[in-house]
């Protein structure tokens, strides 16, 4: 199962071997030390470094000694379940800064919120739809 975390350690790297998920501009920057698989799925062939504030995708158990660096945001099965029902969403935009926007993709929030506020403006919103 694919699960996404959020790097909250100040630099987390993975060795070879290790599978990823990563947007085409996370992979575009650490090409050298990556391998397409398929999509957005990449084995890291050498290290790969990631700062705080980004997202990747693991297709394996968190490894212990990451634990306390990275932090689960969704796992492949809840998000797309959400995916059906939502009507708003969540849109990192890097720094642990965050969008909230509607199924067009119409940003909602009037600024930048850190993921403790936009979750609790997407729970507000929430309530108000009746979900």
């Amino acid at each position: 199962m694919i699960r996404r975390y959020e790097i909250t350690g100040v630099k987390v790297a993975f060795g070879p071997g290790t599978v990823l998920g990563l947007t085409d501009k996370q992979a575009g920057a650490r090409l050298h030390s990556l391998k397409k698989i398929s999509g957005d799925r990449y084995t890291v062939t050498g290290i790969v470094e990631f700062k705080r504030g980004e997202t990747v995708a693991l297709a394996s158990d968190l490894p212990k000694g990451l634990a306390g660096k990275l932090a689960l945001i969704e796992d492949e099965k809840s998000e797309e379940k959400k995916a059906q029902t939502a009507k708003h969403f969540l849109h990192h935009k890097g720094g642990g800064r965050y969008d909230v926007v509607d199924a067009g993709g119409k940003v909602v929030s009037k600024k930048l919120l850190t993921k403790d506020e936009a979750n609790a403006f997407l729970r507000k919103l929430s309530e108000e739809d009746g979900q």
